[in-house]
């Protein structure tokens, strides 16, 4: 158990350290936007471990809960564990790993609901009425991203001060690191967002679609861990647990 711990923590080091590069955080993303109920440290080991899981829960869920068996021989995605003071692990497993009569219901955003969505969000944060069905449902999302991200911008910014050492960040004045980062938070929840709601997002790596330009700045492991657990958060709407480097 310990020697698999420490896989598993090394593990966690080193998908951080490899997610500012563009194809690893887009797939990252694609994972991400399935586990809302995960933090975001969970949800990047389940990345690094089953980039393909769908949903994912705990054995006792599975078996009490949704009446659904894991499948002999499956390997559980292993998540670390910190509530108790000293790390532990505990397993989680994909849909993919059970097998019964039970099938959960897995939300998504069916196209007849879509207006109704849009205005119920323009709604819930004060944006312009919404006449018709004109509005793209993501302009909308735009919207609320950016007013999400301007209203959080200060102390994002005063976390990443700290952050931001020993990263292509720690250079840069106070504008260009706000540019930055305001940048990449709003490409990355609009992915995490988009995904969730069933688009089909094409991210041709040669694409000028979501291009990450600043994204290999965040070159270390308490830049990356600031901007996914802000990126994670607001794309669920949670609070932002500011991660403790």
């Amino acid at each position: 158990m310990a020697e698999k711990l420490t896989f598993i923590e090394e593990l966690t080091s080193k998908t951080l350290k490899g997610l500012n590069k563009r194809e690893n955080w887009i797939g990252y993303l694609k994972t991400a936007s399935n586990h809302y109920k995960y933090s975001f440290r969970d949800s990047f080991l389940i990345y690094a471990q089953r980039p393909d899981a769908t949903a994912v829960a705990s054995y006792d869920l599975w078996n009490n809960v949704m009446h659904r068996y894991i499948n002999r021989g499956s390997s559980g995605i292993a998540l670390i564990d910190k509530s108790e003071g000293k790390p532990k692990l505990h397993y989680v497993f994909d849909i993919s790993d059970t097998n019964g009569d039970s099938t959960p219901y897995i939300w998504k955003l069916k196209d007849d609901y879509f207006y109704q969505v849009n205005q119920d969000i323009a709604d819930s944060f004060d944006l312009d009425s919404l006449d018709d069905d004109s509005t793209p449902f993501d302009v909308t999302v735009d919207n609320v991203i950016s007013t999400l991200v301007e209203d959080n911008m200060p102390e994002l910014l005063s976390e990443m001060q700290y952050s931001k050492e020993d990263s292509l960040l720690e250079e840069l004045d106070d504008l260009n690191l706000e540019v930055m980062l305001r940048d990449t938070l709003k490409e990355s929840i609009k992915a995490i967002v988009m995904l969730r709601c069933g688009y089909e997002l094409h991210y041709d790596l040669n694409s000028e679609f979501m291009e990450f330009n600043h994204l290999q700045n965040f070159n270390t492991n308490a830049a990356m861990l600031l901007l996914g657990t802000a990126s994670f958060c607001f794309s669920f709407q949670d609070d932002i647990p500011f991660p403790d480097t």
